[in-house]
């Protein structure tokens, strides 16, 4: 019973990912013809990975088209999960170790399994950042199954930019290459920056225009901070609900897996002995040392975490703040990142595990010489150690980089549900292990954001007075979540023609 329902929890989370996380990509292997290209950078958990050795899609497994927008009611914006598992319930997840083929629910439940092959295990980094499964690698330039066939994450995780790709094509594709840029969702936006810029100068574009969603955002900054000659080659860039100054909802997974479930589930109508069995079943799961690396050991999550920014952005005011410690808020930029760098998702640990693997306990490892380390001197993951740098490298010159190139950013607005603020709690202890966590929602300013990211995370903490041209350049989707602002072309297209017949001339 406790295996199906984290099955169902597992599968409610692919789903789920669709809130934080879009893509496509659809480029063909043959000549490159054009210098130019139309590119869209993907979201956390939207990117499509695939396995180079086996050649076979890992994330996510659905071989056929799946149009996720069919299956969102456009007056709520919310998800049809039942619909969703039924559409795909009877698709091809390929063949078990018996040769037999697999339904979803026999598959899910092999893939949980914490062990090689399996789908957690290959997706999970090490404490050091390696892959369990070195093969996986981002799923662009059209990849092939092991039979010859285009999988259907060549159009993103459950095929979700299909209609943005052809609909764009369909007027510009004789002039630019249409495609989606995937990337490893697992690593940080530095990383996927540094891989798009290898990616336009591999198939020699001259020019770019570039659109994002959520993590994509982050990427894209990190592509133009990269040089004068990458900014030079944007256009035109269009943020939609981009995450570049962070968001709570990442904060909230890592620092306390079961408060962010809380607050997932409040969403979803479960009747409360369901809801208490999920809880459980995730917090019996979601630890150390095992399954729960997939969390703690994911430089994309550690990356997204609230910048200072945002913290000291005008998201907040009247004396509030995003942290709190015991009812103290964290008021400077000092302050912020040694409590990041204090947090058990920051450090390293040495497990002692019994005979069959089972871990018994763990130990926070003391930093040697050279290596880097927190106030207490325990040794810290380099994702959290060069977090202020990382923030920092989206200013140049005091500039916000988005701002150096010709920009606009797509934001959903009032939405109370955003996560904006986290209250900690000591317990009396100096152990973060022993702290408990409280997520809060729909504090700070008016804006609030999309659900998921907050208003100026996606504007890069600036003021309104700080954007040039703030009322025509920030456009503002009011009551639309981080799903719609980023996945939903119908309700994006006129803006996105309009601008892009501004830059390209029809």
């Amino acid at each position: 019973m406790k295996k199906k329902l984290v099955a169902i929890l597992l599968v409610v989370a692919l789903c789920a990912g669709m809130f934080a996380a879009f893509t496509g990509c659809n480029k063909d292997n043959g000549p490159q013809k054009k210098d130019k290209a139309i590119i869209y950078v993907t979201a956390l958990f939207s990117g499509g990975l695939y396995d180079s050795k086996t050649n076979t899609a890992v994330w996510e497994p659905v071989s056929e088209e799946f149009r996720i927008y069919d299956y969102v009611d456009r007056t709520t914006g919310a998800l049809d999960f039942l619909g969703i598992l039924d559409a795909i319930k009877d698709g091809d997840f390929g063949t078990n170790a018996d040769g037999e083929p697999y339904d979803l629910m026999s598959y899910v439940l092999d893939q949980i399994e914490y062990e090689p092959g399996r789908l957690l295990y290959d997706l999970t980094l090490d404490q050091d950042g390696n892959s369990n499964n070195p093969n996986i690698i981002a799923a662009n330039d059209s990849p092939k199954d092991k039979n010859g066939k285009v999988m259907d994450i060549s159009n993103g995780v459950f095929g979700i930019y299909k209609d943005f790709i052809d609909g764009i094509k369909a007027k510009y594709g004789d002039e630019y290459e249409v495609e989606t840029f995937n990337y490893d969702w697992r690593y940080s936006p530095a990383e996927a920056g540094k891989k798009l810029e290898e990616y336009i100068n591999k198939w020699g574009y001259k020019e770019v225009i570039l659109m994002s969603h959520s993590m994509g955002g982050p990427t894209v900054g990190s592509y133009l901070a990269r040089s004068q000659e990458n900014r030079d080659k944007v256009k035109l860039y269009m943020g939609f609900a981009p995450a570049t100054m962070g968001s709570f909802d990442a904060l909230s997974v890592l620092a306390s897996p079961s408060a962010y479930i809380n607050n997932f589930l409040k969403g979803m109508e479960l009747d409360s002995s369901t809801e208490v069995i999920i809880k459980g079943v995730v917090n019996s799961i979601l630890s150390p040392g095992g399954l729960g690396d997939f969390i703690y050991n994911n430089i994309g999550l550690m990356t997204l975490v609230p910048s200072w920014q945002l913290i000291n952005s005008e998201q907040y005011g009247n004396g509030e703040y995003g942290i709190y410690i015991d009812g103290t808020p964290i008021s400077s930029k000092e302050d912020l990142y040694a409590f990041y760098e204090s947090q058990p998702w920051a450090l390293y640990y040495d497990f002692e595990k019994d005979e069959d693997g089972n871990i018994i306990s763990y130990d926070k490892v003391v930093a040697k010489e050279g290596e880097y380390k927190n106030a207490d001197g325990y040794k810290i993951k380099e994702a959290v150690a060069t977090l202020e740098d990382y923030y920092d490298s989206f200013y140049i010159d005091g500039k916000y980089v988005m701002e150096l190139v010709n920009s606009y950013y797509f934001v959903g607005t009032g939405l109370d549900t955003t996560i904006t603020k986290l209250n900690v709690t000591t317990n009396g202890s100096d152990d973060p292990a022993d702290y408990t966590y409280e997520v809060v929602t729909g504090t700070g300013n008016e804006l609030y954001g999309d659900g998921t990211v907050p208003h100026f995370a996606s504007i890069g903490g600036l003021s309104e007075g700080e954007i040039r041209d703030y009322d025509s350049r920030v456009l503002k989707y009011a009551g639309k979540n981080h799903l719609d602002v980023g996945g939903d072309f119908e309700l994006l297209s006129p803006k996105i023609f309009e601008l892009l017949k501004g830059v390209i001339g029809y």
